[in-house]
């Protein structure tokens, strides 16, 4: 298994004095990067920051807050392991000193409004893609060069120049294969999610469906046992196998993003990963849906056999299903999928919850209530929360659980005591209003 852990160091580096964060001597904004989570988001990012910068003619600043303790394998290296300490010296600011102004998803679409709404605060960068909020035509094409002008201390950079050399064959089609945290740790009770980790036996029969096709295959990932098993097949490797060995951590991950950016596609769930790989490639990457239809989700996981990963990837496989499959099954037939995810996973809350907002929406009022009943009585993990701290998420200012509270209100505007009491802690988390229906899929936030 592949693991972002920092590797010990002989000496603690030296501190390195961190300018404050303040405007550059033009009448442009200043630009700058802050991403708080995954090593991708926060290098997709900074090559955001360094393209607007160009464009605009700005200066631009990043930050590097603390490791989110993400779990699984997703250490992030402190600061002074990743960059030079010129480097830090000149763009490196303290994360508590940066006030931005995120003003890229409105209109007009362009950098030169983008910096202009910001005002006097510092304009920030988000992962996705520049090309994603701005029509400028020196928005778009690959961010490798960008990434270029990073200084990555020595490890890093002999990731980036091993990825580089690494032989691919034309027209191979990367997969990202997302799990971890998703599917094995506390963040398989997010709603929103879910989608980013699609399941080994989708992930498996788009692999058949390339193949047959022609297409050569590096798969990505953590899970070493699911992607072995993903690459029995002849022309399928593994990244890690392609690269040659010899990378750990954080450097073997930027040298995965690379690797996939020299792919022809990349094929992935709602992946921050799989969003720098391609856009260093300068495309965006694709959905497992442009391979396998939605619909087919739910046969494809019922019918898959020996699949690794244990019960918890086989309930996240059945929520997935339910979750990204169009509407394939009935109400009942929805029911019987995450019940039996729930017989398999009872630590998750999330679970019981989308049983009885099902339940709810198709009639079955004593069904929900009974279901919630039974969810109140369990003794959840301290890490996982019971369902009072699940319907209550909010991720700042995300409702993750959007297409569930329509029903779930319902079901307490019809009395059930179980449904009253966590719509209210629902309502004291912030929601109320109607958003998404049940079953709409469920959208990047």
């Amino acid at each position: 298994m592949t693991r972002w852990r920092r590797k010990p160091q002989p000496e603690p580096a030296q501190p390195v004095r961190q300018r404050p964060v303040s405007q550059p001597p033009t009448s442009q904004p200043l630009v700058v990067a802050r991403r708080p989570d995954g090593l991708g988001g926060r290098l997709s990012a900074i090559a955001n920051a360094v393209r607007l910068a160009q464009i605009s003619g700005s200066d631009w600043q990043f930050s590097w807050p603390p490791d989110p303790n993400l779990t699984h394998g997703m250490t992030i290296p402190p600061a002074e392991d990743v960059w030079t300490p010129e480097f830090r010296e000149r763009r490196l600011v303290p994360d508590a000193a940066i006030r931005a102004s995120m003003t890229l998803r409105g209109a007009p679409r362009s950098a030169a409004a983008w910096l202009e709404s910001a005002g006097s605060k510092p304009a920030a960068t988000l992962w996705q893609p520049l090309w994603w909020y701005v029509d400028d035509e020196a928005a778009r094409g690959p961010l490798r060069a960008e990434l270029g002008q990073l200084g990555f201390t020595e490890p890093y950079a002999a990731a980036i120049a091993a990825a580089d050399v690494a032989r691919i064959a034309d027209g191979t089609v990367a997969i990202h294969v997302r799990a971890a945290d998703i599917v094995f740790g506390r963040y398989r009770r997010y709603w929103v999610h879910t989608p980013k980790a699609v399941p080994y036996a989708i992930v498996d029969a788009a692999i058949a469906r390339l193949r047959d096709e022609g297409h050569p295959v590096i798969v990505f990932g953590q899970e070493r046992d699911a992607l072995d098993w993903l690459s029995r097949r002849p022309g399928v490797a593994v990244a890690d196998d392609v690269l040659g060995g010899g990378l750990s951590g954080a450097p073997n991950a930027l040298a995965q993003m690379v690797l996939m950016s020299r792919c022809a596609r990349t094929v992935a769930g709602l992946s921050v990963f799989a969003a720098i790989g391609s856009s260093l490639g300068g495309r965006n990457s694709e959905p497992i849906e442009t391979v396998v239809p939605a619909n087919e989700y739910g046969a494809i996981v019922d019918a898959a056999t020996d699949v690794p990963g244990g019960a918890l990837a086989a309930a996240h496989a059945q929520l997935y299903a339910f979750a990204r499959g169009e509407g394939a099954d009935g109400p009942q037939a929805s029911i019987d999928r995450l019940t039996q995810a729930w017989s398999l996973d009872p630590d998750n809350a999330l679970l019981p919850i989308a049983i009885a907002a099902t339940a709810g929406e198709a009639g079955m009022t004593v069904l929900a209530e009974e279901t919630l009943a039974a969810a109140a009585q369990h003794d959840y993990p301290e890490d996982m929360g019971g369902l009072d701290s699940t319907v209550a998420l909010r991720m700042q200012r995300w409702f993750l659980l959007d297409p569930l509270f329509p029903a779930l209100e319902d079901l307490a505007a019809r009395g059930g005591p179980r449904a009253t009491a966590l719509w209210e802690v629902a309502v004291a988390a912030g929601a109320g209003e109607r958003t998404a229906p049940l079953g709409q899929e469920i959208s990047a936030r």
